[in-house]
């Protein structure tokens, strides 16, 4: 199967928005990733966000832009400071692609846990692609950041 990996675009402060949501700058990255990720021809049969708002909106944006089987879910271990290991069992039993949006440290763990590689990070707005294994174990396959497109 394939998993993305995705972190929010840039947010704006919390003094100018207490829930953190996405800025212009943070928009503009994502579409730019989005249309990236569309051309490349993604596909997955859910998107699953942290509820934050700027992950929820990076998930929506994208998710406007690919085509999603299902839909774009709440889900619970994606927050920053979650434990890396509640996603890695929970994709070891799924068959279909997934996109996962959320962000550091746990994104970062999460990737290196998956395929090894140590020191694995996102920037805002990035997406990695890995490959997973039936045995859980995944390569890095493409990565992409707003700007490099």
């Amino acid at each position: 199967m394939r998993l993305y990996l995705v972190r929010h675009g840039e947010a704006l402060s919390q003094d100018e928005d207490p829930e953190r949501g996405l800025s212009a700058t943070g928009m503009h990255d994502i579409n730019k990733v989005a249309s990236h990720m569309a051309a490349r021809g993604v596909a997955v049969e859910s998107i699953f966000h942290s509820g934050k708002k700027r992950a929820r909106q990076t998930a929506e944006i994208i998710a406007g832009a690919i085509d999603v089987k299902k839909d774009v879910f709440e889900a619970a271990g994606l927050r920053p400071e979650d434990d890396p290991s509640i996603w890695a069992g929970k994709l070891s039993g799924m068959e279909k692609d997934v996109m996962l949006v959320g962000h550091l440290p746990h994104l970062g763990a999460l990737a290196t846990r998956l395929t090894g590689v140590r020191g694995l990070t996102l920037g805002t707005g990035q997406a990695i692609c890995i490959m997973l294994g039936k045995d859980g174990s995944g390569s890095v396959k493409w990565t992409v950041a707003p700007q490099g497109i």
